[in-house]
């Protein structure tokens, strides 16, 4: 038997000041991950913008605050502390690589994959990355597997889209 390699998810999420709408996308993410058929760690780095209008700032701020928090309560994330001000994505990154450098073992290798705070997961995402690592040659590194919807990659689903219409998406190859 084949031992199930170890996945780790990284997700980087960014509020702007006014987009209240993003914390409603980051919402309908972590719910499709929530319904994951295997469960892997997810990780994340996020931020908010400084504003001058202090009250408009608060408010994305502590919508995204009280998601984020819900989320880790029920285990579904592992989340890092707040940064201010607007930061890169791949700041995130830097951050997540140097946090997983001080929490894993020398020796452990995970297999590490990356979402935005917008996507929407199939199912059986994590699932569907650890059979492309399985049957993967010994000596590739990189595996690609595409069991998510992402905006830039196929069409922008309303704010109350779930993770079923991905599978019916999927179903029908409508962006896969």
């Amino acid at each position: 038997m084949v031992a199930r390699p170890r996945l780790i998810g990284l997700l980087a999420a960014h509020f702007a000041t006014k987009d209240a709408s993003r914390v409603d996308r980051l919402r309908r993410l972590l719910r499709s991950v929530e319904e994951q058929t295997l469960s892997v760690p997810l990780l994340v780095s996020w931020s908010t913008e400084d504003a001058e209008d202090r009250a408009s700032q608060d408010g994305v701020a502590e919508r995204a605050s009280a998601v984020i928090d819900d989320f880790q309560r029920r285990g579904v994330i592992h989340a890092m502390p707040r940064l201010r001000g607007r930061r890169a994505q791949f700041q995130h990154y830097a951050r997540l690589r140097e946090s997983l450098k001080r929490h894993i073992q020398p020796s452990d290798q995970p297999w590490v994959f990356f979402s935005d705070d917008d996507d929407l997961w199939h199912p059986r995402r994590a699932e569907e990355y650890v059979v492309a690592i399985q049957d993967r040659p010994d000596d590739v590194p990189v595996v690609h597997s595409r069991i998510h919807l992402s905006p830039g990659l196929g069409p922008r689903l309303p704010l109350d889209a779930t993770s079923a219409e991905v599978t019916r998406m999927e179903a029908t190859r409508a962006v896969f």
